[in-house]
Parts: structure tokens; sequence; C-alpha cells
């Protein structure tokens, strides 16, 4: 059987899964989730998509999908206007010299995240007697059921996945910020003479269609004069961003990284920059672990803390993203030249920049009116010496 007559089979397994999980009330989610952590299989890594050369990833690629089909459905159980709230418990800061566990897994992505997480390795291993270990995710989705699974320890992820998960009734907790959102990096490029406001009634591609980077278009698209409702998103992989647009799959496509790059050398033009004007100082990439983890290894979360401080501290140079680009990417110089340089900062994470994209979200309906968060009671706090 082919892989799409097979993964196609698999999907529509889940979507009726899906289907029959929608008339599930908010009581009824942990068992939910339970199913969910019984799908769910750690997927291998797709180095494939960060290199110049493809090698196609291996593993249970349908499990995720069906996993993160039924954590679609967890979050949408319950009535929409019943969000759950917040009730997490703060986090106790934990000693990074002592960790409980030996080796933990952190997801991946783009090229300049996973410099700093390179970084943070043998600061890791030398310092804090933790081994840190990498995969690549392209679908930010099933990464977070990989995470609720506890095949991903850490997860590279945004402040808006904080709430999506809690309403699904997966309690996570923010252990870092890895670096704030520096402009050009997350763009939105089209090929035509399209604006943000000719985007109403066209397809625009991304990797995941609800959550903060599509909302700030979404936003974007009607203060431009367009209307947003009337804009198909399609999620689609990294890697098949740039090819989707080029073939008029999209007519507009969010990219960054190598699909990024792939979209400039296609001679595309930006018409809107995710992280800038009002949204350069917003949190941009936030690092997710599960509540259970960080109560049960506070000093195992308080090593990852501060090896990826310092990790992101030595990626913040330049030379040092291009080595790494180069050297275990296998990117080319005229990609590299086209990444754009990163500011990370890499800290505990303020709650302030994560209520402002919470706010926008409930602005252009994306969440319905008593949404509320407190986002400051799911951030653990970085140790006060690494």
């Amino acid at each position: 059987m082919s892989y799409l007559s097979s993964a196609g089979t698999i999907a529509l397994r889940a979507r009726v899964g899906v289907f029959l999980l929608r008339g599930l009330q908010y009581g009824e989610r942990q068992e939910c989730l339970q199913l969910v952590r019984f799908q769910a299989e750690p997927i291998a890594p797709k180095e494939w998509l960060m290199r110049k050369k493809s090698v196609f990833r291996s593993g249970s690629i349908a499990a995720a999908t069906v996993a993160a089909l039924f954590l679609s459905a967890c979050a949408q159980s319950g009535p929409a206007n019943d969000p759950p709230g917040a009730e997490g418990e703060p986090a106790a800061v934990g000693d990074p010299t002592a960790p409980e566990q030996s080796e933990v897994l952190a997801s991946i992505y783009a090229g300049t995240i996973a410099a700093a997480v390179s970084e943070a390795k043998p600061v890791a291993a030398d310092e804090y007697g933790l081994e840190l270990t990498t995969e690549w995710i392209t679908d930010p989705v099933a990464a977070r059921s990989q995470l609720v699974a506890g095949g991903i320890t850490f997860l590279a992820s945004n402040g808006a996945a904080v709430y999506d998960l809690h309403q699904g009734g997966v309690d996570v907790r923010i252990v870092a910020g890895s670096h704030y959102q520096t402009d050009g990096t997350v763009t939105l490029e089209v090929l035509d003479d399209l604006d943000l406001a000719s985007l109403t009634g066209k397809k625009v591609g991304s990797v995941t269609i609800t959550g903060m980077y599509i909302n700030r278009m979404k936003l974007a698209i009607d203060e431009a004069g367009g209307d947003h409702t009337q804009v198909e998103f399609i999620q689609l992989p990294y890697g098949e961003l740039a090819a989707a647009l080029q073939n008029g799959i999209v007519d507009a496509a969010l990219v960054q990284g190598l699909s990024q790059a792939q979209a400039k050398d296609l001679g595309s033009t930006t018409i809107f920059d995710i992280g800038g004007g009002k949204f350069s100082e917003r949190l941009e990439n936030a690092w997710l672990a599960t509540a259970d983890f960080v109560k049960n290894n506070p000093n195992t979360v308080a090593a990852f803390q501060c090896a990826l401080e310092q990790g992101a501290k030595t990626a913040s140079d330049r030379k040092v993203v291009e080595a790494f680009l180069s050297d275990a990417l296998g990117w080319s110089d005229e990609v590299i030249d086209s990444s754009p340089s990163v500011t990370f900062d890499t800290g505990t994470v303020d709650p302030a920049a994560l209520d402002l994209d919470h706010g926008d979200r409930v602005t252009t309906g994306e969440l319905p009116e008593g949404s509320e968060i407190n986002f400051a009671d799911f951030i653990v706090p970085m140790p006060n010496s690494c």
C-alpha cells in the first residue's frame, strides 16, 4: 500500500474518532486525553527538512497524525463559551546541579533555534550532567501529541499552545522563552501582485491553522481592509510551503528558516512580518513541559533552563549560527546569507507578552469572549544562578 493511501485511511479513521469525541463535555476530557496518550508515539527526526539533500524520516507518522487529530477533538470538546481557565500552581525553582533525570529530549525546528539548542548540549553535559538530545519537528500539532505522550520532554512551541492544551485538559508549563522575535524571522510571502487586503478569498499556507502566528495575520488582514474570515488557511509541513507557493496550491505562505530562503529564491515578496511593528517585542517561542514532569523533576528542568540560557547567548553570535547552518545542516552560503540574524534572549517569560497575543485571539474571534487565563501561574521561573 502506498504511503498516501495508508495515511489517508488512517486519517479517515481518526476523523471518525474526532467526530465521536466532539460530543464530549469538559468533565469527560480526562478520558479523552487518556486515549490521546495511548495513540501518540514519538516520530523519528525530520532532518530532511533542514538539509540540501532530503533525508526521509522513518517512524510512526500515522500514529502521530491520529494522536494530533484526537488531541484537537479534546480541545474542541465542551462548551466554547466555558473555557476552563487557569488552575496552575506556581512551580518551585530547582537545583540545576542535581538533575533527577540523566537524559531529556527536546524538539527543534528552523535553523537558528536549533543552533541555540546545539550550543546548549555541551553545557548540559559538562556542567550539569544532563544529556540533551534533540528531534526535528515539522508538524507542531503532532509534536504536541508527543509531549502529551511523553515522547518529548521539552517542546519548542509558543504561548498560545498553553491555553489550547489547557482547554483540552493537558496541564503544561512554560519553562523558558527561547528567543524574542527578530524582524524578518517569520514572514508571509507571495509571488503574485498581492497585498494583505487582497488575500480575501485566497489561500494561505502555514504549518498551523490556529494560534499565535495565524491570529497575527488575521489582525493584519483586517487592519489592511481585508476580511480574514474569507481567507482559507491550509496546513502544510515546513518543507512543502515554498513548493506549494510555486505550484499555486496557495497564494501566500507563512515561512521561516529554510522554507523562507526557498521562497525568496523563487522571487517572493514579503507582505507581512510576524515579528515586526507592534509585535516586535512579543514572545515568539516558548519551551513547554508537562506539569507532571516539572513537579517531579524540578532539578532537571533547572539544568535544561541553565543550559539553554548559556547556549542561546553563544548562538546570538552570527558566526556561531552560520557555522551551525553550514556544518550541521548543510545549508548553502546563499541560503545562510538570506537567513535573518536572531537575537536570542532566553529567560523567565513575561506573562504580559502572552496576554497581548491571547487578547488578540479573542479580538479576532479565534477564542470566545471570557477565554481567560492567568499565564503567570503556568510559568516556571529560571534558577537564581546557573
